[in-house]
């Protein structure tokens, strides 16, 4: 007859207890992994950013003039892209809808910079050099948070946060292209 009452009070309150006790400990696992697919996310769109810019500057021809330096030894294009318009020119100011910055630099090179004992591409051809002597471009892309562009105050009075770690997001990548 004893075994048909079922459980006593304090032996559901001992198992309640013990379930708590394993809850308590799992919980901060989700909290954890919830971050790093956060993390993960911003990290994929990152490298997918920087990865597609270098794609279309290595479909475009090599005397194109988008990517023809038009003053100086070096060509510097700012974009910034925030959800609502996509990749766009940057303004002389991030606006704090922007969540990415990307930073797209060309210089150019002759063979002829290339030198044993030296450094590699040292010496960017100036706009104006002779087409004849121009044999490689260097591409290099950058893309970073539009965060981390932002003051301290500025980063404090965004309205929208977009991820946790925003403001730490960062890639380079550098390609050299030839004639």
């Amino acid at each position: 007859m004893r075994r048909e009452r079922g459980f006593s009070l304090i032996e559901v309150l001992i198992g309640a207890g013990i379930f708590l006790f394993v809850v308590i400990g799992i919980l901060p696992m989700f909290t954890r992994a919830i971050t790093d697919n956060t993390a993960g996310a911003d990290y994929t769109q990152l490298s997918n950013n920087t990865k597609s810019k270098a794609e279309e500057l290595i479909k475009i021809p090599f005397n194109n003039t988008a990517v023809t330096l038009t003053a100086g030894t070096t060509l510097v294009k700012k974009e910034i892209w925030s959800k609502s318009t996509g990749w766009i020119t940057a303004p002389a100011s991030i606006p704090a809808t922007a969540v990415w910055l990307r930073t797209t630099t060309i210089r150019q090179y002759s063979t002829g910079d290339i030198s044993p004992g030296d450094k590699l591409f040292n010496n960017p051809l100036p706009f104006d050099a002779s087409q004849a002597i121009v044999h490689l471009k260097e591409f290099e892309v950058r893309v970073q948070s539009a965060g981390s562009q932002l003051s301290a105050t500025e980063l404090q009075n965004q309205s929208t946060v977009y991820s946790t770690f925003s403001n730490r997001r960062q890639t380079v990548m550098r390609l050299l292209r030839s004639f």
